[in-house]
């Protein structure tokens, strides 16, 4: 119990999910179109593995590296030290490093395309990074972990590139639409990754990390978020105001549906003051997320 909560199993099952519905979705757009995809069953599924690995990776190392700060944070959810020791846990994260990238040798090999190979080295050098010296830095570590993010749905659609290239010239549409999910996941988390900071400014304070609500002071970091959230409520009317002739009814609906929802965390925003607060905006800024992932099904 205390390694899958380590990993965070539940995330890994979201990022799993964000995987299989945006390859499900690339699938029936390219069923429609007559294009052939690039990945089998199990090639998919060996990819979404080994992002999978990477995360459960990544998660590992971001506790190893916050072991003091978390026991002041969220004391009662430290597994590291707690549960596992440091060297077990480090064993358990070059375990997930070193399968990923044989996963994506693996896969290098069979699909006979080299880019497959790097995915993996990259985003764990880049995790890495972030946990031992951007995470407690001015913004670069939210900018890397929203990389991720946005990376998630971006890795299907490396797999299924030759595919993709394709699709493009029939359905550019629902091309548009997927890489408006991929800008859309990056910059929604970026504002996660802020709140998440101002969550945890006290145990950040006492490590003297210098994250934007301890450089800028709170209010502003808030200010911060709120400009970002505005910022992705004029891309997401003008996406609608000058994709309507070519979206369907679904799609306006969905995206509405996402404009309400920023409009309310906007209001959640302005109106928080506490810890207790900070944590429900966070929590309905992953509703928003996993409501516009599911949408895309309707979208089809």
């Amino acid at each position: 119990m205390a390694i899958l909560q380590l990993i965070r199993w539940k995330n890994l099952l979201l990022i799993s999910f964000t995987q299989i519905v945006i390859w499900y979705f690339l699938c029936q757009a390219l069923s429609d179109n007559n294009i052939d995809i690039a990945l089998s069953i199990i090639e998919f599924s060996l990819l979404s593995l080994s992002t999978l690995l990477i995360a459960a990776g990544g998660y590992i190392i971001n506790d190893i590296f916050d072991v003091e700060i978390d026991k002041i944070n969220k004391a009662e959810k430290v597994i590291v030290s707690k549960h596992l020791s440091i060297k077990q846990s480090y064993k358990l994260y070059y375990l997930t490093v070193v399968l990923s990238i044989m996963i994506s040798i693996y896969l290098a090999i069979v699909q006979q395309r080299g880019q497959l190979l790097w995915i993996p080295p990259i985003i764990c050098l880049l995790l890495f990074a972030y946990a031992k010296y951007f995470k407690s830095g001015f913004l670069f570590g939210n900018i890397i972990i929203s990389i991720f993010v946005a990376a998630v749905p971006g890795i299907v659609i490396l797999g299924e590139s030759i595919a993709i290239k394709k699709l493009t010239l029939f359905e550019p549409t629902k091309v548009a639409i997927i890489g408006s999910y991929i800008g859309f996941a990056f910059l929604i988390n970026l504002i996660r990754e802020i709140i998440k900071d101002i969550e945890d400014m006290e145990g950040d304070a006492v490590q003297n990390c210098q994250t934007i609500p301890i450089v800028l002071g709170k209010r502003k970091a808030v200010n911060v978020c709120i400009l970002l959230s505005v910022l992705l409520v004029i891309l997401m009317f003008f996406g609608l105001y000058f994709g309507l002739q070519s979206i369907n009814t679904p799609l306006i609906l969905l995206s509405s549906g996402i404009l309400l929802l920023l409009t309310f965390l906007l209001f959640k925003m302005i109106t928080a003051k506490n810890k207790e607060a900070f944590h429900q905006v966070s929590s309905l800024i992953k509703f928003v997320m996993f409501t516009a992932l599911v949408g895309l099904l309707f979208c089809l």
